[in-house]
């Protein structure tokens, strides 16, 4: 009587300093998004709605006309203005004067405001030198015909991270101190032409739509934009973005150290070959072909998301005889693509926690083989939702996990060599129905199965993976720790061998299976509809933060306020339920 009482008291205890934890919070994070919300991003200098000058009297005014008559310098910190235009229609002439900065800010910072030029100004060493953002909660105006011309920029991020609509962006010279910087491009129908970049290059955030691209260069050689193209060939370029084209050839580009050097959103039956760069992307491509390039792409950003090839909802393309590497990062990442073919190629990842093959959710039908594949941490990866994938003759070699497979179903490994893992053979996490057979473990053939299983980060019991198969009835697979013997020399042992636990391979090899005889069906993609082939444009976010290239911009007052109003009331409803619930006890 008296434990239950107590264990009752306890279990009221422990709910009420959850639900109260919950609620401050909520409540914190509330006033912290109110807060931002309500903030302007006003600069140190401003351009007011009004059109006075407030800050500085280097800024001289006549009408919509500012001019800068000497140079000037500021401190900002990272994510915040220096100079603001609020106000639409200025004409703001640098008239060949700097603004300097001595710490990551932003050089002139413009929301939501129209008819704005920016001419003959130069800006150096802030963090971003012009953001051009979409709309302003203020006045909840979208940007649109703002014109940046002939300016010069140097900078450690973004020269200018652009958003808005009909837009020119002419004349320009880019410095970027980080390679990996340049421009950031999140705008439709504007007109970016004549720029020189050094150094960088020009990253989309979206494909955009009807924009004007002509005589833009990267270290004196061309950046080519195409969108609604056929049957060219491209060579020799330092940058090639091709927008809904199709029948293309790209070839010969030399630019390691760009973000984005190649990009294809929309494209079809496109070649890409003899390109030595850091990385090519697809989005929503389909039935390209990927040959004989030299890749290597250098982390950013932890490294999370960056591989020196990527597909994203990308099908039926051909990745085949490519030297591929991650240095901190990723080889290669599927998302959300299928019956991709990838081949012969040579995959290697330095990373610590990166894979040299990564399959995400909605990977399904994809044929990898004959790869040879060396990773830090994990040879190939596969998450929740990567199934029905074929892994064959591929040579996985001195990584800590050759394969690791978390949540994901129906794969089959046939064939493949793993050898020096430093770790496991084979990592299981909450993954059933895989099978292995013809594979040889070499070295440490050691297989593990975490049986653990989560719901919103607590343990919530075991699983135990009771259909995948390490024979498939006839045969096994070759383990070079198998002791059994081959009494009858039909190169399969007489007795079984233990994988782990409840794995048992049995029919153990007593030598390498000859990969020769393995034969595949390839199943063959069909597209649902035409339309799946072309990009759907998307309109651009409203704001970003320069290091992680993620939209930042002011939380929303009533969403938020009715999501944390909700949460509320229903903490409420549980403690009320509960203590209405509980019996009163008294202890005697």
């Amino acid at each position: 009587m008296h434990k239950s009482v107590k264990s009752n008291k306890e279990f009221k205890k422990s709910l009420t300093l959850i639900v109260l934890s919950m609620l401050l919070a909520m409540s914190l994070v509330c006033s912290l998004e109110f807060a931002t919300a309500l903030s302007p991003y006003t600069g140190v200098i401003r351009i007011t709605a009004e059109g006075t000058v407030e800050g500085t009297d280097k800024i001289q005014r006549n009408g919509n006309v500012y001019t800068l008559n000497g140079d000037i310098s500021g401190s900002v910190g990272d994510g915040a203005t220096f100079i603001s235009i609020e106000r639409d229609g200025v004409f703001f002439d640098g008239a060949g004067k700097t603004i300097r900065g001595i710490n990551a800010g932003v050089a002139i910072g413009i929301r939501g405001r129209s008819d704005i030029t920016i001419k003959n100004l130069r800006i150096v060493d802030f963090g971003t030198g012009i953001e051009l953002y979409t709309h302003s909660l203020d006045s909840n105006s979208t940007a649109s015909n703002n014109r940046i011309i002939d300016n010069y920029f140097e900078n450690k991020y973004w020269a200018i991270d652009l958003r808005g609509v009909k837009g020119t962006v002419s004349g320009n010279t880019f410095v970027s101190q980080k390679r990996i910087y340049g421009v950031s491009f999140w705008t439709n129908e504007t007109s970016f032409t004549d720029n020189a970049f050094i150094n960088g290059g020009l990253t989309f955030m979206n494909s955009g739509v009807s924009n004007v691209f002509s005589g833009n260069t990267i270290d004196g050689k061309p950046l080519v934009i195409l969108e609604g193209q056929s049957n060219q060939i491209i060579d020799g370029a330092n940058q090639v973005v091709l927008i809904n084209c199709k029948d293309m050839v790209v070839k010969n580009i030399d630019s390691t150290g760009l973000r984005q050097p190649v990009m294809l959103f929309g494209t079809t039956s496109t070649k890409i070959t003899n390109c030595k760069t850091s990385s090519i992307l697809l989005t929503n491509s389909h039935s390209n072909t990927l040959i004989g390039n030299e890749l290597t792409e250098t982390a950013f950003m932890g490294g999370h998301g960056t591989a020196s090839v990527k597909l994203l909802s990308s099908h039926n393309n051909t990745i085949s005889g490519n030297s591929l590497t991650g240095n901190g990062c990723y080889g290669i990442i599927l998302s959300g693509s299928g019956y991709n073919k990838i081949e012969k190629n040579s995959i290697a990842s330095t990373s610590p926690d990166r894979a040299g093959i990564q399959l995400e959710s909605g990977c399904e039908n994809n044929y990898i083989y004959e790869n040879n594949i060396t990773a830090e941490a994990y040879g190939i990866y596969l998450q929740t939702g990567a199934e029905h994938n074929v892994f064959f003759k591929n040579s996985i070699t001195n990584c800590k996990d050759s394969i690791v497979m978390s949540g994901s179903m129906f794969n089959d490994f046939l064939g493949n060599t793993f050898s020096g893992s430093s770790r496991y053979a084979v990592n299981l996490a909450g993954s059933d129905g895989n099978n292995f057979v013809w594979n040889s473990f070499v070295g440490n053939t050691q297989v593990y199965e975490d049986h653990s299983t989560y719901w919103m980060s607590f343990t919530n019991g075991s699983y135990y993976a009771a259909y995948t198969k390490w024979d498939n009835g006839v045969e096994g697979n070759y383990w070079s720790g198998y002791t059994g013997a081959d009494a009858d020399g039909d190169g399969i042992g007489e007795t079984s061998y233990h994988v782990y636990e409840n794995f048992t391979d049995h029919y153990p090899l007593t030598k390498p299976f000859n990969t020769d005889k393995i034969q595949i069906d390839f199943k063959e993609w069909v597209p649902q509809t035409p339309e799946n082939t072309q990009l759907q444009h998307q309109n651009p976010p409203t704001s970003s933060s320069p290091e992680n290239d993620q939209p930042s911009d002011s939380f929303p007052v009533v969403p938020a306020a009715t999501a944390v109003g909700t949460a509320v009331f229903l903490a409420s409803s549980i403690l009320l339920w509960y203590f209405k619930r509980v019996p009163k006890t008294r202890l005697t």
